[in-house]
């Protein structure tokens, strides 16, 4: 929509969402001798004052980029423009489909009652899982993590593309279930004892 530096934003929630882990935000008065604040205050002065600026590469993957319009000042036009820039959007990837059917029929082999997508997103949000983990987990699914083919066009990086124990495109599956380091299947079994235990909730 029209907003200014909409593409500032949109690259800084891509990095947020990309990142890996838990972000907080806490809300800080200003000029209020607090380090952290009058620090990033010195800094955007310095930067509003360079005669050439820095590049920064804003490209944000299209179904990273958020869309939103506050109803209160949606108009016809608006709306319209809105429902243009949908279009190109994808919300899920072939392969993040392809994941899901997947685990579900995994699920459903493994003597699970076969679950919806729904139901699948719902009962994770609201399993004792971490929240981190669900996270995790969903980036995982959407093959959103940074992983084999990711790397090829990243400069400098080419090479993490490349799983450095058996030279194979490390993607996620390469790395969870087939790579032949030393160690993987230790960390399976101890992953499934660890499932088993016991939780507070459950004494």
């Amino acid at each position: 929509m029209k907003v200014q530096n909409a593409d500032i934003f949109q690259k800084i929630a891509y990095e947020l969402d990309t990142r890996g882990g838990e972000t907080y935000f806490q809300w800080v008065k200003g000029h209020s001798n607090n380090p952290g604040n009058d620090g990033a205050d010195r800094k955007a002065n310095e930067e509003a004052h360079k005669e050439i600026t820095d590049y920064i590469e804003l490209k944000v993957p299209k179904e990273h980029k958020l869309q939103g319009e506050r109803l209160a000042v949606m108009t016809q036009k608006l709306a319209y423009e809105w429902i243009i820039q949908l279009k190109d959007l994808k919300p899920i990837t072939r392969k993040g489909k392809e994941n899901i059917k997947d685990t579900i029929e995994a699920l459903e082999e493994s003597g699970s009652p076969r679950p919806t997508e729904q139901k699948l997103w719902k009962d994770l949000k609201h399993s004792k899982i971490r929240k981190n983990i669900v996270d995790w987990f969903w980036k995982l699914t959407h093959s959103r993590l940074r992983s084999g083919a990711y790397w090829i066009n990243v400069p400098g990086y080419e090479e993490s593309a490349y799983c450095q124990n058996c030279q194979n495109l490390e993607t996620m599956d390469h790395i969870l279930f087939s790579c032949t380091i030393e160690g993987r299947e230790q960390i399976w079994e101890m992953a499934e004892k660890l499932y088993e235990l016991p939780t507070h909730e459950d004494e």
